[in-house]
Parts: C-alpha cells; sequence; structure tokens
C-alpha cells in the first residue's frame, strides 16, 4: 500500500490486485489508499499475464468473482508481499518459526556456501534497498569463500552481537 500510495503522486490511476478479500496492511495505509481517488481495488484477484511485446501494455487478471480480465495499463509494479518462499529449502537450512533463514551478518547461513538474502532472511527490514544490500553483502562473502573456502558462521542470536571481522 505505500507502494500504491507513492505511485498515485505521479500517475493518474493505480490498480491494486489483491489476492485477498481485503487489504491486509496497517490500518492507516489502509485508511490512506482507501481514501485516495486515483487507487482502485481489485479484490480476490491475481496477475496470470503481463501483456505486450516489447513494453507493457496490459495485465491479465482472474477473479473469482469475474473471471478473466484483460487491463490497459502503462506500467507493473510487482509487490508481492513478505511471506518467505522458502519452503524449496526447508529441508537444506534451518528456518526459523517465521519461516525465514537465520544469517550471520555476511548472509551465510550454517550450511557452508548458501547465502540468504531479503525477506527470506531472519530480521530482514523487508525494503529492497536493504535486499540489495543483503545480495552484494552475499556476493562478497561468496566470491571469498570461492576464493578460500573459510565459513565461520557467527550465530548473532544466540550470542546477541554482532560477527567480527573473519570471512
Amino acid at each position: 500500500m505505500q507502494e500504491a500510495l507513492t505511485l498515485a503522486a505521479f500517475a493518474s490511476k493505480v490498480i491494486i490486485v489483491q489476492r485477498a478479500g481485503a487489504l491486509t496492511g496497517q490500518a492507516c495505509y489502509r485508511d490512506r489508499v482507501n481514501a485516495q481517488q486515483n487507487i482502485e481495488i481489485r479484490f480476490n484477484t491475481v496477475v496470470t499475464a503481463i501483456l505486450g511485446e516489447s513494453t507493457v501494455t496490459g495485465l491479465r487478471t482472474h477473479s473469482a468473482s469475474g473471471g478473466n480480465c484483460d487491463l490497459e495499463v502503462a506500467a507493473v509494479f510487482a509487490y508481492v508481499g513478505l511471506q518467505p518462499n522458502t519452503e524449496f529449502v526447508k529441508n537444506e537450512v534451518t528456518l526459523d518459526p517465521s519461516g525465514r533463514i537465520p544469517t550471520d551478518g555476511f548472509m551465510r547461513t550454517k550450511l557452508p556456501g548458501i547465502c540468504a538474502a531479503g525477506t527470506v532472511r531472519s530480521r530482514s527490514p523487508h525494503r529492497a534497498v536493504s535486499a540489495a544490500g543483503d545480495g552484494a553483502s552475499a556476493a562478497v562473502t561468496l566470491d571469498r569463500y570461492l576464493a578460500d573456502g573459510a565459513w565461520p558462521f557467527y550465530d548473532s542470536a544466540r550470542d546477541g552481537a554482532g560477527p567480527g571481522e573473519h570471512g
């Protein structure tokens, strides 16, 4: 909803395609989105295709009540929420109770050679800019690991402090 509010300041119309039957964010954002004249919300709807060849020309959506619908749009801002997509690694790395992957400050997991970045890692602030920083940290960590094979995971959750200069 924050992103929709930001886009609404620059776009003539913003359409939120919402899987659920209601907005699930913070009440202050729900109120602001509902009050914004140029934001339309399509509930119980999913995007099934982004249309266009060299540029975006539309979206194909499917709703439980109305079936398929093509919308003419000039751009798409994809934001799919904060649920971590970690089910596929649950047998390889430990997950915290929220389904996220614990890492140290260098994005290392306890499994050598595996890093986690962005909203899939524990204690993520859930912001694009921090995910980019996590990715950069993970890339440097993996580069060092490939060069020297060192993987000293520091368990900050256990010790309550940040990692030292290692790796």
